[in-house]
């Protein structure tokens, strides 16, 4: 009987120390799991993954998109007032890409909006000094510029062309006196075959404005200071003068080897006899 009684005892015991054990391992790790799934840097992380939920059903230009429009693309609100004071402050975004300028956008933001973003490529067409917006499908119909006449607001109007480089346009083509070739345009500087390529489809190049220098009364210093006429060129040229008096045509200065056929060829643009 005592022995009976004591093995219920002892089962007993096992019993309630098996329960004790179970609760002690089991019990920490699910207020673990409750903890991990309320903490703050959970909340915080939905929070910043917000707009990522919004439904995105058009695209916008930011260049005159409202507060309203870019939030509804998942723009935070941060974000979409940075947007709003650049172009306030005078920026343009030129292609969807430059949303990268904004400093609050990241780049995974960049490739969650830029899906969202439209902004169409547009030049300015001048005629009777005013300007006009148009679309792409309309460039073809453009009056081709000048490039020996135009000024740096016109030039401005072209792909690729800034206030730098029209500056610098207008800058050489007053050295020359004017373009004969678009292949003179590599000589100014920031200036490669993109560019070059791209804005001769709206230029035309005018050989008649170019401005010539007369041969039979320039002095050495301005013929020598021609960017394509060398000292020694400058110096033949005007020993031959004194030797003829006049010179009837500048193809005598290659008919008679004063310069070469292949200088002849380029400097027939620029330099003249009456």
């Amino acid at each position: 009987m005592i022995s009976t009684r004591l093995t219920k005892n002892i089962i007993s015991f096992i019993i309630v120390l098996l329960i004790i054990t179970f609760f002690c391992i089991y019990k920490p790790s699910t207020e673990k799991k409750i903890i991990s799934q309320n903490s703050p840097k959970n909340s915080i992380k939905k929070t910043e993954n917000i707009n990522e939920s919004v439904n995105f059903t058009h695209k916008i230009n930011p260049n005159i998109a409202t507060f309203d429009e870019l939030k509804s693309i998942g723009f935070s609100s941060k974000q979409a007032y940075n947007c709003l004071n650049f172009v306030k402050s005078g920026g343009v975004f030129k292609k969807s890409e430059d949303i990268k300028k904004l400093y609050t956008i990241s780049k995974s933001d960049f490739e969650r909006i830029i899906p969202y973003i439209s902004i169409p490529i547009t030049i300015k067409k001048i005629s009777n000094s005013t300007v006009a917006e148009i679309s792409p499908k309309q460039i073809k119909t453009i009056s081709t510029i000048n490039l020996n006449t135009s000024d740096t607001t016109i030039l401005k109007s072209l792909p690729k062309i800034g206030s730098f480089r029209a500056k610098k346009i207008v800058e050489y083509r007053e050295k020359l006196g004017g373009f004969y070739s678009y292949n003179q345009l590599y000589k100014i500087y920031s200036f490669d075959s993109t560019v070059v390529n791209t804005i001769q489809k709206y230029c035309r190049i005018d050989t008649s404005e170019i401005q010539k220098i007369n041969i039979n009364t320039v002095t050495f210093k301005v013929l020598e200071n021609h960017p394509l006429i060398s000292y020694y060129q400058a110096k033949d040229i005007l020993n031959y003068k004194k030797i003829v008096g006049t010179i009837g045509n500048i193809k005598e200065l290659a008919d008679n080897n004063i310069i070469n056929k292949t200088d002849y060829e380029i400097l027939k643009y620029y330099i003249k006899t009456f």
